[in-house]
């Protein structure tokens, strides 16, 4: 200890905190700003206010986002606007083109990366700047997953699990739309209600998976007969709805007829079924509930009457 008390005070803390090094750890130095910002989720940018979006800053995340190297923007060669998604370009600029940018600005939109990829993006930032140097800046997330899970859970929320066609809630939707255009503006508009004959046989007979097998097909083949702006929806067990817009009762009964042919005329799922179909065309006044009970009281006149048969309401 005569040693230590002899030193001056510097050289007497060094080496008493040597003592100690075998003991304790020294602090660890704080992360320098590039650490901090290769730590953060994204892609950081600054890019110029116009449809090109040149980047004169952005991190190298860029590279795993979009499979092009941060230099590439930097120096020019590549561009934010070029790599967006051409049918996402006008809405893009839209966005970033208002007033509101330089609050703030949160958009969606689809990217192509070097390999042809098509990736979502989140795009947050907003516009700074004065006079004519103004800047975007903001962090670019890929939300590819999440975006193509929400579409997924959008989908089934709209579409029957077994056939894929549109389920009951879709189809109300739908049928509010189209009777509000028909009595605005006089559009024709035809419902079809259509039910497999004897389908409880089918299961009896043939198991339920026979069963499912027989829908699917009936529901394509509802799909294959009418255009792709009309609609097909799976409403019960058996039963569908198809909505026929700009059609009338007698362009709809020469449809339905069309539709029960081509459901009678070769097996469904392996399995000889048929169909009654009840049509009914909008009158002015109509509800949707009203124009669809309609076509339901035509559809059991269509069995009443011996099935495999079309009935048009009066």
């Amino acid at each position: 200890m005569a040693l230590v008390s002899g030193m001056c005070a510097e050289c007497r803390a060094r080496m008493l905190t040597g003592l100690g090094a075998g003991t304790a750890r020294p602090e660890q130095a704080p992360p320098r700003r590039s650490e901090l910002v290769d730590r953060i989720p994204g892609v950081l940018y600054r890019s110029s206010p116009d449809r090109q979006r040149r980047l004169s800053y952005v991190t190298d995340a860029i590279l795993g986002l979009c499979g092009i190297e941060a230099p590439e923007f930097r120096t020019g060669r590549a561009a934010l606007g070029r790599i967006t998604h051409e049918d996402d370009r006008d809405r893009v600029a839209e966005a970033l083109g208002a007033p509101s940018a330089a609050v703030g600005y949160e958009i969606q939109y689809r990217i192509l990366t070097s390999d042809g990829e098509v990736r979502w993006v989140s795009d947050r930032g907003r516009r700074t700047g004065r006079g004519t140097l103004m800047w975007d800046e903001g962090l670019l997330l890929d939300i590819t997953g999440s975006r193509a899970e929400m579409e997924r859970l959008q989908h089934e929320a709209r579409h029957d699990g077994l056939t894929g066609v549109a389920n009951r809630r879709a189809l109300t939707e739908r049928l509010e739309e189209e009777c509000a255009r028909s009595e605005r503006t006089g559009t024709p508009l035809c419902a079809l209600c259509v039910d497999a004959d004897h389908f409880k046989a089918v299961n009896d007979t043939h198991g339920h998976d026979t069963g499912d097998r027989v829908l699917v097909d009936i529901a394509a083949r509802l799909e294959g007969a009418v255009r792709r702006y009309d609609v097909v929806a799976r409403v019960g067990g058996e039963e569908f709805t198809v909505l026929l817009i700009g059609i009338g009762a007698d362009e709809g009964t020469v449809l339905a007829e069309r539709i029960r042919a081509a459901i009678a005329g070769r097996d469904c799922g392996g399995v000889a079924v048929t169909a009654s179909i009840g049509c009914a065309a909008w009158m002015p006044g109509d509800t949707p509930e009203a124009l669809v009970k309609r076509a339901d009281e035509a559809l059991y006149a269509a069995k009443r009457g011996g099935r495999n048969r079309v009935v048009t309401a009066a």
